[in-house]
């Protein structure tokens, strides 16, 4: 049961980020019988798990497929070749370190002459914080249950905590 949350819950963060229309990759899901889907992220609006139920639904919002019991999907694999999950560039300025002391997230390699601004994300994607211009290497977290966040600070850098 909790592979399969672990499973459920990465596969809605990388699914997290829009689509755009110049996806180049695709999507093969296999279950234990022996079934797969496969298909172009082209054509994928979204994937979305209700319950028991993983549903794939086309951009026209048609069902593309559905299965009732996740237990019975082996694996997802995405293309590796594929260019739909479009993340900026890191150049050398963006590439930040970073370590958890508490509740406090001390960043290394972060100018906080930049002001950038940064968001909390928890792993539904509901915003927790956001301080519009960061100007300190230090930030204090509020109190979080365990589990998985999301923090942005500017456009390309992202952390991803786990509690």
């Amino acid at each position: 049961m909790m592979r399969t949350n672990k499973l459920l819950l990465a596969l809605s963060l990388l699914l997290g980020a829009q689509l755009p229309a110049s996806a180049s990759g695709g999507i093969v899901i296999t279950t234990r019988d022996g079934q797969k889907l496969k298909h172009s992220l082209d054509d994928i609006r979204k994937i979305t798990f209700d319950q028991n139920t993983m549903s794939v639904t086309s951009w026209a919002g048609t069902p593309v497929w559905e299965r009732q019991n996740v237990m019975q999907i082996a694996n997802i694999k995405f293309d590796a070749s594929t260019t739909a999950i479009n993340l900026p560039k890191v150049t050398r300025t963006d590439v930040l370190g970073w370590q958890l002391n508490g509740r406090t997230l001390q960043l290394r390699g972060y100018d906080p002459s930049r002001g950038l601004p940064l968001l909390l994300f928890d792993a539904s994607g509901q915003q927790l914080l956001s301080v519009p211009k960061l100007r300190s290497t230090a930030i204090t977290l509020p109190v979080l249950p365990h589990g998985i966040y999301i923090i942005k600070i500017g456009n390309n850098n992202r952390i991803k905590l786990t509690l």
